[in-house]
């Protein structure tokens, strides 16, 4: 069924779990204390999150057999993101793991991805799932993985937030040269871009402008790729 908070400030002690709907205009508190609070999705259809209230959440489980959580407004999980089963849809929303710099959340992530645009905050250095996946997908009829991951090995002068979003249009016109002296080591001549999507990533505008970072994409599926040492 649908849990509607409309009007009020609701906090709940030791958390909450959550089978059918979620419709917020009010506030909606599910963070710390002396015990774990947690928000569980574990329906076993489609969960949607929507409404224009506050929704304040310290951890979020999402475990469901079953269904997709569909969001209709962004969601911010403020310190932990446990995915144990099912995918997170954000249609044209945002999924934010994290708080700020001080507080940039970790990633507990066991299957299944997110389709859509998801943002998490650096400061620092990172390495590993935890800190720095996004655990992307791209639907096409059939899940497939555009899992993304960054590591800061030098840190950035001022830390900030990554929004990581697979697009699933050709990434550039046809007819591109990047000549093999412009092409990053490659050492030879890039004349195509990939016509089945690419990834944006997105820094907090003026922020993580410095610093030293590696990014590994996995992708799923494609089937113009056919010589992977000039991918």
């Amino acid at each position: 069924g649908l849990v509607n908070y409309n009007t009020a400030t609701t906090e709940f002690g030791t958390g909450f779990e959550l089978k059918g709907d979620l419709l917020v205009n009010g506030t909606l508190s599910v963070l710390s204390g002396t015990t774990e609070r947690v928000f569980r999705f574990t329906g076993t259809t489609d969960q949607t999150v929507s409404g224009a209230g506050v929704i304040d959440l310290f951890k979020v489980t999402v475990n469901k057999a079953t269904g997709t959580i569909l969001l209709n407004r962004d969601l911010q999980v403020q310190n932990e993101l446990v995915m144990a089963q099912g995918h997170i849809f954000t249609n044209t929303s945002l999924l934010e793991l994290g708080l700020s710099t001080t507080q940039k959340g970790i990633l507990n992530h066991t299957n299944d991805y997110v389709v859509g645009r998801m943002r998490r905050w650096f400061d620092g250095t990172n390495s590993g799932d935890q800190t720095g996946l996004y655990p992307m997908g791209y639907d096409d009829g059939g899940l497939k993985n555009r899992n993304t991951k960054i590591e800061f090995t030098t840190a950035s002068t001022d830390g900030g937030h990554l929004t990581v979003e697979y697009i699933d249009v050709p990434m550039g016109p046809a007819g591109l040269t990047i000549p093999a002296i412009n092409s990053g080591g490659a050492g030879f001549d890039v004349t195509t871009t990939e016509d089945q999507g690419y990834w944006k990533i997105d820094n907090e505008v003026g922020k993580l402008v410095y610093g030293l970072y590696t990014i590994s994409c996995i992708v799923e599926g494609y089937t113009t790729i056919t010589d992977l040492s000039k991918l």
